[in-house]
Protein backbone atom coordinates (compact mmCIF):
# COMPACT_ATOMS: atom_id res chain seq x y z
CA UNK A 1 0.00 0.00 0.00
CA UNK A 2 2.89 2.35 -0.68
CA UNK A 3 2.48 5.74 -2.31
CA UNK A 4 3.51 6.08 -5.95
CA UNK A 5 5.25 9.41 -6.61
CA UNK A 6 5.81 10.62 -10.16
CA UNK A 7 8.54 13.13 -11.01
CA UNK A 8 7.58 16.60 -12.13
CA UNK A 9 8.34 18.00 -15.59
CA UNK A 10 11.94 18.76 -14.57
CA UNK A 11 12.59 15.20 -13.37
CA UNK A 12 12.32 15.91 -9.64
CA UNK A 13 10.42 13.78 -7.14
CA UNK A 14 8.75 15.73 -4.31
CA UNK A 15 8.77 13.47 -1.25
CA UNK A 16 5.64 13.98 0.90
CA UNK A 17 6.57 14.93 4.48
CA UNK A 18 5.56 12.88 7.49
CA UNK A 19 3.93 14.49 10.50
CA UNK A 20 7.02 13.61 12.54
CA UNK A 21 9.46 15.20 10.08
CA UNK A 22 11.37 18.34 11.04
CA UNK A 23 10.44 21.47 9.05
CA UNK A 24 12.14 20.69 5.75
CA UNK A 25 11.55 19.62 2.16
CA UNK A 26 13.00 16.47 0.59
CA UNK A 27 13.48 16.15 -3.16
CA UNK A 28 14.99 13.40 -5.30
CA UNK A 29 16.38 13.21 -8.83
CA UNK A 30 17.93 10.62 -11.10
CA UNK A 31 21.53 9.43 -11.08
CA UNK A 32 23.42 7.43 -13.72
CA UNK A 33 24.03 3.84 -12.62
CA UNK A 34 23.55 0.32 -13.97
CA UNK A 35 20.13 0.17 -12.32
CA UNK A 36 17.67 3.00 -11.57
CA UNK A 37 18.85 5.05 -8.60
CA UNK A 38 18.34 8.52 -7.20
CA UNK A 39 19.95 11.09 -4.98
CA UNK A 40 18.21 13.04 -2.24
CA UNK A 41 18.38 16.69 -1.22
CA UNK A 42 16.98 17.79 2.15
CA UNK A 43 16.44 21.54 2.53
CA UNK A 44 15.20 22.83 5.86
CA UNK A 45 12.75 25.70 6.15
CA UNK A 46 14.32 29.12 6.46
CA UNK A 47 15.50 30.08 9.94
CA UNK A 48 15.22 33.79 10.83
CA UNK A 49 18.56 35.43 11.50
CA UNK A 50 19.46 36.30 15.07
CA UNK A 51 19.92 39.80 16.40
CA UNK A 52 23.40 41.16 17.14
CA UNK A 53 22.41 41.96 20.72
CA UNK A 54 25.98 42.74 21.80
CA UNK A 55 26.06 45.70 19.44
CA UNK A 56 22.42 46.73 19.67
CA UNK A 57 21.60 46.68 23.40
CA UNK A 58 24.17 49.33 24.43
CA UNK A 59 22.75 51.68 21.80
CA UNK A 60 19.21 51.18 23.08
CA UNK A 61 20.29 51.60 26.70
CA UNK A 62 22.09 54.87 25.93
CA UNK A 63 18.88 56.23 24.41
CA UNK A 64 16.62 54.91 27.15
CA UNK A 65 14.85 52.55 24.77
CA UNK A 66 13.67 49.21 26.25
CA UNK A 67 15.14 45.98 24.90
CA UNK A 68 11.66 44.92 23.79
CA UNK A 69 12.05 47.35 20.89
CA UNK A 70 14.28 44.74 19.26
CA UNK A 71 11.09 43.09 18.03
CA UNK A 72 10.64 45.78 15.40
CA UNK A 73 14.02 45.01 13.87
CA UNK A 74 13.28 41.28 13.93
CA UNK A 75 10.18 42.01 11.85
CA UNK A 76 12.31 43.94 9.39
CA UNK A 77 10.97 47.32 10.48
CA UNK A 78 13.20 50.38 11.06
CA UNK A 79 13.55 51.57 14.66
CA UNK A 80 13.60 55.32 15.32
CA UNK A 81 15.50 56.47 18.43
CA UNK A 82 14.82 59.63 20.49
CA UNK A 83 18.02 61.17 19.12
CA UNK A 84 16.69 60.89 15.60
CA UNK A 85 18.92 57.98 14.62
CA UNK A 86 17.15 55.26 12.67
CA UNK A 87 18.30 51.66 13.10
CA UNK A 88 17.63 49.11 10.36
CA UNK A 89 17.38 45.34 10.34
CA UNK A 90 20.24 45.18 7.83
CA UNK A 91 22.55 46.63 10.49
CA UNK A 92 21.69 44.39 13.42
CA UNK A 93 19.83 41.28 12.21
CA UNK A 94 21.90 38.47 10.74
CA UNK A 95 20.80 36.91 7.44
CA UNK A 96 18.38 34.00 7.59
CA UNK A 97 19.84 30.52 7.16
CA UNK A 98 18.68 27.16 5.83
CA UNK A 99 20.80 24.02 5.77
CA UNK A 100 20.93 21.70 2.78
CA UNK A 101 22.12 18.08 2.90
CA UNK A 102 22.59 16.05 -0.29
CA UNK A 103 23.07 12.27 -0.24
CA UNK A 104 23.74 10.50 -3.52
CA UNK A 105 23.40 6.79 -4.16
CA UNK A 106 25.62 4.76 -6.47
CA UNK A 107 26.47 6.87 -9.51
CA UNK A 108 28.80 7.61 -12.36
CA UNK A 109 27.08 10.94 -13.06
CA UNK A 110 24.30 13.13 -11.70
CA UNK A 111 21.45 14.44 -13.83
CA UNK A 112 21.04 18.17 -14.40
CA UNK A 113 17.98 18.03 -12.13
CA UNK A 114 20.07 16.48 -9.33
CA UNK A 115 22.80 19.07 -9.76
CA UNK A 116 20.23 21.84 -9.49
CA UNK A 117 18.85 20.31 -6.29
CA UNK A 118 22.38 19.99 -4.88
CA UNK A 119 23.46 23.55 -5.66
CA UNK A 120 25.14 25.37 -2.75
CA UNK A 121 24.61 22.45 -0.35
CA UNK A 122 26.29 22.47 3.03
CA UNK A 123 27.24 18.80 2.78
CA UNK A 124 27.46 16.51 -0.25
CA UNK A 125 27.76 12.76 0.37
CA UNK A 126 29.22 11.13 -2.76
CA UNK A 127 30.63 7.70 -3.48
CA UNK A 128 34.28 7.11 -4.43
CA UNK A 129 34.39 3.40 -5.19
CA UNK A 130 37.65 3.21 -7.11
CA UNK A 131 40.85 5.24 -7.18
CA UNK A 132 44.22 5.22 -8.88
CA UNK A 133 46.71 5.66 -6.06
CA UNK A 134 50.46 6.00 -5.77
CA UNK A 135 50.78 2.33 -4.82
CA UNK A 136 48.98 1.34 -8.03
CA UNK A 137 51.77 2.72 -10.22
CA UNK A 138 53.83 -0.38 -9.41
CA UNK A 139 50.98 -2.84 -8.96
CA UNK A 140 49.23 -1.85 -12.21
CA UNK A 141 51.90 -0.32 -14.47
CA UNK A 142 49.56 -0.21 -17.49
CA UNK A 143 46.75 1.52 -15.59
CA UNK A 144 46.19 5.26 -15.18
CA UNK A 145 43.80 7.62 -13.46
CA UNK A 146 41.92 7.87 -16.75
CA UNK A 147 41.60 4.11 -17.20
CA UNK A 148 40.42 3.62 -13.62
CA UNK A 149 37.83 6.35 -14.11
CA UNK A 150 36.65 4.76 -17.35
CA UNK A 151 36.30 1.37 -15.65
CA UNK A 152 34.44 2.88 -12.71
CA UNK A 153 32.08 4.73 -15.04
CA UNK A 154 31.37 1.54 -16.98
CA UNK A 155 30.24 -0.09 -13.74
CA UNK A 156 28.15 2.92 -12.72
CA UNK A 157 30.54 4.11 -10.03
CA UNK A 158 32.85 7.05 -9.33
CA UNK A 159 36.42 7.93 -8.42
CA UNK A 160 37.44 10.60 -5.88
CA UNK A 161 38.18 12.99 -8.75
CA UNK A 162 34.66 12.52 -10.14
CA UNK A 163 33.23 13.26 -6.70
CA UNK A 164 35.40 16.35 -6.43
CA UNK A 165 34.32 17.65 -9.82
CA UNK A 166 30.66 17.29 -8.95
CA UNK A 167 31.23 19.01 -5.61
CA UNK A 168 32.82 21.92 -7.46
CA UNK A 169 30.00 22.04 -10.02
CA UNK A 170 27.28 22.32 -7.36
CA UNK A 171 29.40 24.57 -5.10
CA UNK A 172 29.20 22.16 -2.15
CA UNK A 173 30.74 23.52 1.04
CA UNK A 174 31.75 20.11 2.40
CA UNK A 175 32.29 16.73 0.74
CA UNK A 176 32.02 13.33 2.41
CA UNK A 177 33.35 10.41 0.38
CA UNK A 178 31.81 6.98 0.87
CA UNK A 179 31.14 3.56 -0.76
CA UNK A 180 34.80 2.53 -1.04
CA UNK A 181 36.00 -0.63 -2.73
CA UNK A 182 36.75 -3.56 -0.43
CA UNK A 183 40.39 -3.30 -1.54
CA UNK A 184 40.79 -0.36 0.85
CA UNK A 185 41.27 -1.50 4.44
CA UNK A 186 39.42 0.15 7.28
CA UNK A 187 42.25 -0.46 9.71
CA UNK A 188 43.69 2.43 11.68
CA UNK A 189 47.33 1.57 11.03
CA UNK A 190 49.47 4.24 9.41
CA UNK A 191 49.49 2.66 5.94
CA UNK A 192 45.69 2.36 5.77
CA UNK A 193 45.15 5.89 7.02
CA UNK A 194 47.58 7.21 4.41
CA UNK A 195 45.57 5.47 1.68
CA UNK A 196 42.36 7.17 2.79
CA UNK A 197 44.18 10.49 3.09
CA UNK A 198 45.35 10.11 -0.51
CA UNK A 199 41.77 9.42 -1.62
CA UNK A 200 40.69 12.60 0.13
CA UNK A 201 43.51 14.51 -1.55
CA UNK A 202 42.46 13.34 -5.02
CA UNK A 203 38.96 14.69 -4.46
CA UNK A 204 40.27 17.90 -2.89
CA UNK A 205 42.42 18.65 -5.93
CA UNK A 206 39.27 18.77 -8.05
CA UNK A 207 36.82 20.56 -5.77
CA UNK A 208 39.35 23.09 -4.37
CA UNK A 209 37.81 22.91 -0.89
CA UNK A 210 39.87 23.35 2.27
CA UNK A 211 41.49 20.30 3.77
CA UNK A 212 39.00 19.98 6.60
CA UNK A 213 36.02 20.18 4.21
CA UNK A 214 36.78 16.89 2.42
CA UNK A 215 36.87 13.63 4.31
CA UNK A 216 36.51 9.89 3.82
CA UNK A 217 33.49 8.68 5.76
CA UNK A 218 33.65 5.65 8.04
CA UNK A 219 30.99 3.39 9.51
CA UNK A 220 29.55 4.97 12.68
CA UNK A 221 31.03 8.35 11.81
CA UNK A 222 28.75 11.17 12.96
CA UNK A 223 28.44 14.42 11.00
CA UNK A 224 26.79 17.51 12.45
CA UNK A 225 25.76 20.41 10.22
CA UNK A 226 25.44 23.51 12.38
CA UNK A 227 22.87 26.23 11.74
CA UNK A 228 25.57 28.32 10.05
CA UNK A 229 26.46 25.42 7.73
CA UNK A 230 29.68 24.37 9.45
CA UNK A 231 30.22 20.61 9.56
CA UNK A 232 31.86 18.88 12.50
CA UNK A 233 32.96 15.27 12.41
CA UNK A 234 32.98 12.61 15.11
CA UNK A 235 35.01 9.79 13.57
CA UNK A 236 33.42 7.12 15.77
CA UNK A 237 35.13 4.14 17.41
CA UNK A 238 38.58 3.18 16.16
CA UNK A 239 38.83 0.21 13.87
CA UNK A 240 35.57 0.64 11.96
CA UNK A 241 35.56 -0.03 8.25
CA UNK A 242 35.35 2.74 5.64
CA UNK A 243 31.75 3.50 4.77
CA UNK A 244 30.44 0.98 2.27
Amino acid sequence: DGLDIAPDSSGVWHIPPLASDPPMRVRAAELSHRVPTVGFAALEDERPGGVDAASLLPILAAEGVPASAIGALKRGEPLSLPSGRVLTAAEFVRPSTRRKLVVLGDLSAASDAMCELASDCDLLVHEATNAYLERDRERQPTASAESVEAAATLKGHSTPQMAGRLARRVRARNLALTHFSAMYSGAVDEASLLVMAEIESLARQECKLAGTAVFAARDLMSLTVAVDGRVTVDAGPDGDEPAA
